[in-house]
């Protein structure tokens, strides 16, 4: 995951030194200030959307299958990836002094992140689990040269999933539910002026959702199934901003 953040940055780090040395000695209408003029201004409010790409690896602990007629047993613990695509939306707001950049980001994506569990147990019950949405609010701190901007940032993080349970064995049962979670992000980026009110980004989010119990009652049976759960994710994105 790291190492295509690591791409996406060298690939905008290319394209802006590119960008840059095609730009005119004099300042074009809406254009980015050339070298020599004044520095780019990256302060005030922005809205903007993003993709990318993410894993999250989720551990199954304390499991029992309580008092049904088929299982009443507890169960090894365990755990299981998910990845997949996020798309979402961003807003902001940035204060310069200098070379220093701070603000505020707060963003919503909606996730196709999916993955599996096989539990190990007679029956052979399966897990399907989904992180369906994930958001942030998050503080930014950055160090500016001129309309190239390096920044970290960390702060608030949610989110929520489903799960679904399935028996393989006959007689088959089901159960299914959803959680949400809440925790903590850290990361970093870069950020690019393309134009006075045009920015793109590419980013990286180390996500930690923490840990909730979870119960699901299968169908045709009177077990319940009870786990805790604990989340985290890697997410790689890509965003395109307009600066007010």
């Amino acid at each position: 995951m790291k190492a295509y953040f690591l791409a996406a940055v060298a690939a905008m780090t290319v394209y802006s030194a590119a960008y840059a040395s095609d730009l005119p000695s004099k300042k074009a209408s809406g254009a980015v200030v050339s070298s020599g003029s004044k520095l780019y201004d990256w302060s005030g409010a922005y809205v903007g959307i993003n993709g990318g790409y993410g894993t999250s690896n989720s551990d199954i602990t304390n499991v029992q299958f309580g008092s049904g007629t088929l299982y009443s047993y507890p169960e090894e613990d365990g755990s299981f990836k998910m990845s997949g695509g996020l798309v979402g939306a961003q807003l902001g707001y940035n204060y310069q002094a200098g070379n220093m950049v701070y603000g505020f980001d707060a963003d919503f994506d909606f996730g196709n992140m999916k993955g599996s569990y096989a539990f190990p147990d007679p029956n052979q019950i399966n897990l399907d689990g989904e992180l369906q949405s994930i958001g942030t609010v998050r503080a930014r701190f950055g160090y500016a040269m001129d309309n190239l901007l390096i920044f970290a940032t960390g702060g608030l993080a949610y989110g929520s999933t489903k799960a679904a349970l399935s028996s393989v064995t006959p007689p088959v049962v089901t159960a299914s539910g959803s959680k949400s979670y809440i925790g903590y992000t850290v990361g970093g980026g870069i950020e690019y002026g393309l134009t006075k009110n045009w920015t793109v980004k590419a980013e990286y989010l180390y996500v930690d959702l923490g840990k909730q119990s979870n119960t699901y009652t299968f169908t045709g049976d009177v077990a319940e199934a009870a786990a805790d759960t604990s989340l985290t994710s890697n997410i790689v994105r890509i965003g395109l901003n307009y600066k007010f």
